[in-house]
Order: structure tokens, then C-alpha cells, then sequence
């Protein structure tokens, strides 16, 4: 998760920090994107709209927006992968107390943002703790409502 706000200097910081080769993004952020991709490990790029994911707004955002390409390879978009069928994923195995699963990026107020490395009980541990507060849920009936960022650690990991 990245702060969709960063200037082009600090998106490039963390995407070749991180080693990223894929990016995943919203489609308004394109012409940022188009711009680090060459400056970047970056190998893939996956646009995606706000009609994506959220079906009530769908008849607002109903067209794509046309991807821009600047030195950089096919984009595709997000809905159309998911569309093209199933996907046969491999079988990976985790150690869920040492590997990592997240590089979670601070806010940098003391200089450069710096990654926090997150293991899946990091992580795991995080969604108990939430579902033990909110102990009067009804299984799969539950709405959350969020106003915080995902690319910031609480809402990422809390809701």
C-alpha cells in the first residue's frame, strides 16, 4: 500500500525500496504511474476504478479510462482479469511467524518513509484483536464502514 498523494520522487523511493514488480492502481493515479514505471523494478501494471469495487457507484464510473503507456509494458485492468476466468494458483507454504506478507510503509514525519516488515501472525493477530472487540458481530453479516486511508497500517489491518 502506497499514499496515493506521493509525488513521483517518493512512489519511485518505495516501489524500488520494495522491489515491487507489479502495481496495482487506481486509474485516475495513470499518468503518475506511466511516469516512475521507467525509474522503477515496476514489470506490470493493473488499472482499476472506482466502478471496480464499489457496484452502488458502477452507473457513475461506467467507462474505462484509457490507459496511458510511456515506456512501459501492456497495462491491463483489473476487471478484465477477473473476468477472463479462473486462475490456477500454486501451493505455497508460509512460516506465518517469520515470513513476510507485508512491507508497511511508515509516514516518514522523521525523514524518508521507512518499511515496516509485517509477518502474516502480525497480521493474523490483527484480525482477532478486532473481532474480539467487536464480539456482538453476527458472522458474515457484518458492515464496516471506513473513513480511514487503506495504505495506512489501522485501516489496513483493522478493517
Amino acid at each position: 500500500m502506497t499514499n496515493p498523494i506521493y509525488v513521483e520522487r517518493e512512489l519511485i523511493y518505495q516501489l524500488k525500496d520494495s522491489g515491487a514488480e507489479v502495481i496495482i492502481y487506481l486509474d485516475q493515479f495513470k499518468q503518475k504511474v506511466a511516469n516512475v514505471f521507467p525509474n522503477t523494478s515496476l514489470k506490470l501494471s493493473i488499472s482499476t476504478g472506482i466502478q471496480d469495487f464499489m457496484a452502488l457507484l458502477a452507473g457513475l464510473y461506467s467507462k474505462k479510462v484509457e490507459a496511458t503507456q510511456v515506456n512501459g509494458p501492456e497495462i491491463y485492468y483489473f476487471e478484465d482479469l477477473i473476468q477472463s476466468g479462473e486462475i490456477d494458483l500454486p501451493e505455497v507454504s508460509i512460516n506465518v511467524e517469520l515470513d513476510l506478507a507485508v512491507l508497511q510503509y511508515t509516514g516518514g514525519t522523521t525523514g524518508i518513509s521507512k518499511a515496516a516488515m509485517l509477518s502474516h501472525k502480525n497480521l493474523f493477530t490483527n484480525v482477532v484483536q478486532t473481532r474480539l472487540w467487536l464480539n456482538n458481530m453476527e458472522e458474515a453479516k457484518e458492515r464496516f464502514f471506513c473513513v480511514l486511508p487503506f495504505f495506512h497500517v489501522f485501516a489496513m489491518t483493522h478493517v
